[in-house]
């Protein structure tokens, strides 16, 4: 059973490895031509999408996937993890535009299409 879904918050390249695998073997020892079928359009799914990844360094070693609806999220929880905005105010960490730290954030990423939706990487 494979792991990796197109509505995933995070992707793992290492899981889409594992599930290609999966799917590779599976493929091999199924009989029934409807869940061949079945299998084949998600190995082709997963296999797109690594195309795309493997142009990446860590892709064998593990690179992380961000969904863009949940890119803005991911800012957000970086930032505060970092630390540095321990020392700031409240009241100004309360007016931050986590949007527009996305934003910015977002020219260091590149997207990656996956099933029809767009992930962030680097």
């Amino acid at each position: 059973m494979t792991t990796v879904g197109s509505t995933d918050d995070y992707i793992d390249s290492l899981d889409v490895i594992a599930d290609i695998e999966e799917l590779q073997a599976e493929l091999k020892t199924e009989f029934n031509s409807h869940r061949r079928e079945d299998i084949q359009a998600e190995l082709d799914t997963l296999e797109a999408f690594a195309d795309q990844g493997r142009d990446f360094d860590d892709w064998e070693y593990g690179l992380q996937f961000i969904h863009e609806d949940f890119f803005q999220d991911f800012c957000e929880e970086y930032v505060r993890d970092s630390g540095d905005i321990d020392s700031v105010p409240a009241f100004i960490v309360e007016a931050i535009d986590w949007e527009i730290v996305a934003d910015n954030m977002r020219e260091d990423y590149t997207e990656v299409e996956f099933d029809g939706q767009t992930y962030l990487t680097r």
